[in-house]
């Protein structure tokens, strides 16, 4: 008898996917999958950061496990790159750049 896998949502997040936590609305700016057996799976999603903190990074990373835990949910809703989001989404596909380590969190706080 083989067993199969239940589908779990994590694992069909993408760039764009509106998720829901508590009354709030995040905009996923970039997702991380890893692959065993064949199977893709969602290590972690980039949101736009919401207060700065100390490391005044204008992104947060939260992992797989953390989606659950803290009560994300999702909501059906994948958006295109808009106009206001622009920076914020250059930004995410350059993570590792040092134009991006130069950039401070009040550029994009309060953003979804």
């Amino acid at each position: 008898m083989t067993v199969k896998p239940v589908p779990d949502w994590r694992d069909n997040i993408k760039d764009g996917d509106v998720l829901l936590i508590g009354n709030d609305y995040r905009v996923v700016r970039r997702a991380t999958y890893t692959t065993k057996h064949g199977n893709k799976t969602l290590s972690a999603v980039t949101l736009a950061i919401r207060r700065c903190s100390w490391t005044k990074r204008p992104y947060t990373v939260v992992s797989r496990s953390d989606l659950k835990c803290r009560g994300f949910r999702p909501t059906g809703i994948t958006i295109k790159r808009e106009n206001n989001s622009t920076l914020i989404a250059d930004l995410m596909r350059h993570i590792d750049n040092d134009y991006l380590r130069e950039m401070d969190c009040c550029l994009v706080k309060g953003v979804p």
